[in-house]
């Protein structure tokens, strides 16, 4: 199994094992772009970029991870004002029809 695939599930865990995270971003032959395809293939960037920054605030300073982290910011942001937008218009009109609801996620 490459570092890289090893650095993604261990960065999805919840009981994450920072010896393992810490051993792994310490080798230097992380192929980025490989990290970075994988986890937006399995649509886990969000998730796993947010967990790679509490583990090496110094990923900041590559350009690539930066763009991708930037990037995701920004579409996660828009999916929730997409979402928020249609779920207000649910409750509008079925708040017009007399029907009480409880909109969940």
């Amino acid at each position: 199994m490459r570092s890289e695939d090893r650095l993604i599930i261990e960065l999805c865990k919840s009981d994450r094992r920072e010896d393992v995270i810490f051993t792994l971003l310490r080798q230097e032959n992380i192929d980025w772009r490989h990290f970075l395809a994988v986890i937006s293939d399995h649509e886990i960037a969000p998730l796993v970029l947010s967990r790679l920054m509490e583990y090496s605030p110094s990923i900041n300073n590559n350009p690539l991870l930066k763009a991708a982290a930037k990037k995701e910011i920004i579409a996660v942001t828009v999916t929730r004002s997409t979402m928020l937008r249609e779920m207000q218009k649910v409750q509008a009109v079925l708040q017009q029809e007399g029907i009480e609801c409880i909109l969940l996620k």
